[in-house]
């Protein structure tokens, strides 16, 4: 192989250079799915966004309005004001993790004049060429901690790739593109590496993995607690510490330049939408006359508390198979305690159950991604279906969410009693590096 991939050097070049050549063709051939559907996520986004997909006007090139809070974010960044961010923007409760990614395409944009498509609606807003590509790759790494994980539980070859695919296509591809949050994708990648790191016994690379997961979506703080708990009592405090790192000094320097903003956004009162199906605690959420909307954090609380409680279970020293669950869990606890929903909300902890699922032999688990995937997606599932009753709507989710939870407990209970693969054995599979 050495040879071949060496035929493309010169004779004279450094052996080191030719070693080097060689491995990242070994790396390439064992990733060309991962690759190929890293691809595919931003060509066919940028198709659908020249059509105006799925159901917008004529000649409009469309793009999710949830994006251009981050593109207006990301201009502070460039600028240097990274602490000012949430300045004129009442809609995004995440740290800056997806503004800072931005930063570089933004400041090409506006350097080369392209036009965003706020606050006035334009038909073809062409800074989306510049900043599109990159918010689907962002969203694509998803697949890449799905793998690893998958891989660190076993799952089939076979299995691993119709996972890849069909999150991939179905699921980050729809979640970029009509719910604009391309950072909630980007965010279970992480949180997958650091699992699968915490499976290993890798201490060090979980705190590194769940505080950049942190710096993407607040929500990852939901697998936080099990995850402390699980790890060996000598090791929790540097974990932590690793875990901690990026957001508090994130939000330090947001604190410290607009502290009341900064504090409403992540902590506070952020807004949530008039739009999507009710839950119950819309009606006794406060409410924010400014805003002509209502506060959601303050529901979001309940479900941080009974995360928290889930994750007191590791100081039993829980399983592999008891924490992937209790993650899993923990995410599907958060849209029950949201005052409007939509699918993406729900697809964290659904595609999670689907990966730990997929270590099972059973047949079922097909069935089990089937309902993952169309749960958890945007577009369909019964998010889209005409207004019904909060409490309705709230027996459904549960229900969907709750089966789905225990159908993974279910088909795992003899799959995954057994040890997880040595990381060498992983490595092998092209999936984490050592």
């Amino acid at each position: 192989m050495q040879q071949g991939v060496g035929a493309l050097w010169p004779a004279s070049a450094p052996v080191a250079v030719r070693t080097q050549l060689a491995a990242f063709a070994g790396w390439a051939r064992r990733h060309a799915l991962l690759l190929a559907v890293s691809a595919s996520v931003p060509v066919a986004g940028m198709a659908l966004f020249f059509v105006g997909f799925p159901f917008f006007r004529p000649g409009t090139w469309y793009v999710g309005q949830d994006h251009w809070y981050a593109i207006e974010q990301a201009r502070f960044v460039y600028f240097g004001a990274t602490g000012a961010v949430y300045e004129s923007n009442s809609y995004t409760s995440a740290l800056p993790g997806l503004p800072i990614l931005y930063a570089p395409a933004v400041a090409l944009a506006d350097h080369l004049n392209l036009v965003q498509g706020v606050p006035y609606f334009v038909k073809h807003p062409t800074m989306w060429l510049a900043v599109g590509p990159e918010a689907y790759a962002v969203g694509s790494f998803m697949v890449w901690g799905i793998d690893a994980l998958a891989a660190q539980l076993g799952v089939p070859t076979s299995r691993r790739r119709l996972l890849v695919v069909s999150t991939g296509l179905l699921v980050v591809l729809p979640a970029v593109d009509l719910a604009g949050h391309p950072e909630d994708c980007a965010a279970l990648g992480m949180l997958c590496f650091a699992l699968a790191a915490h499976l290993r016994g890798e201490d060090r690379k979980v705190g590194w993995w769940l505080s950049a997961a942190i710096l993407m979506q607040t929500w990852v703080l939901l697998v936080c607690p099990v995850l402390f708990f699980a790890t060996p009592s000598g090791r929790r405090v540097g974990m932590a510490v690793r875990a901690a790192l990026f957001p508090v000094l994130v939000f330090s320097a947001c604190l410290a330049a607009t502290p009341a903003l900064a504090w409403r956004q992540v902590v506070s009162v952020q807004p949530m939408p008039r739009d999507g199906q009710f839950t119950p605690w819309y009606a006794i959420a406060p409410r924010l006359a400014r805003h002509h909307e209502v506060a959601g954090e303050s529901s979001r609380r309940w479900a941080a508390l009974l995360a928290a409680a889930l994750g007191s279970i590791g100081l039993r020293r829980p399983s592999p198979r008891t924490v992937l669950l209790i993650a899993s869990g923990a995410l599907l606890a958060r849209p029950l305690f949201e005052t409007s929903d939509w699918g993406y909300y729900s697809m964290p902890g659904l595609v999670l159950a689907a990966v730990v699922a997929a270590a099972s032999p059973r047949r079922s688990w097909y069935w089990l991604l089937g309902a993952a995937v169309v749960l958890s997606g945007p577009t369909y599932g019964y998010w889209y279906l005409p207004r019904m009753s909060p409490w309705l709507f709230l027996a459904m989710l549960a229900a969907s969410s709750g089966g789905i939870l225990a159908w993974s407990a279910h088909v795992t209970k003899q799959a995954l009693a057994g040890p997880s693969p040595p990381a060498s054995d992983v490595a092998r599979a092209g999936a984490v590096p050592v």
